[in-house]
């Protein structure tokens, strides 16, 4: 299921980080190579710092995509065998609509809600901080 998810996310993923890529300025790159950086220090000294909006807008993503992952599951294997592949979106899913349990199946997902917007809030906390903007002083 992770493969699956995965492969699922990593074009729009390519979208992104190529997307943050052609932002990046030329010129940077050019007085970065001019003022004697080697590749490798261009990579991590100018792109990656220039890259971490994106970085940063394309993990956060991730992270809430891949708790919030129910097409793969219901399409592929329907929480099965043995309720293995079971997470708990496709919990609040079966809770709601095959079990009829939806004051159980709200309450799971206002829960659920809330723990995306716990990590969402250590992702801005903790890695935000880390994140370059071009205009920031």
């Amino acid at each position: 299921m992770a493969v699956v998810t995965a492969w699922a996310e990593v074009g729009f993923t390519a979208v992104l980080l190529t997307a943050g890529l052609q932002s990046i300025p030329e010129e940077v790159l050019e007085a970065a190579l001019v003022d004697g950086a080697s590749p490798w220090t261009c990579f991590w000294r100018v792109i990656l710092p220039l890259l971490s909006p994106t970085l940063f807008a394309v993990g956060l993503l991730a992270v809430m995509g891949s708790l919030t992952a129910f097409a793969q599951i219901h399409l592929l294997t329907r929480g099965g065998p043995a309720e293995s592949t079971t997470v708990w979106i496709y919990r609040i899913y079966q809770d709601a609509f095959l079990n009829f349990r939806v004051p159980q199946a709200a309450a799971e997902a206002f829960l659920l809600v809330l723990l995306l917007v716990a990590l969402a809030g250590a992702q801005f906390r903790y890695v935000g901080r880390r994140v370059h903007y071009e205009g920031r002083a």
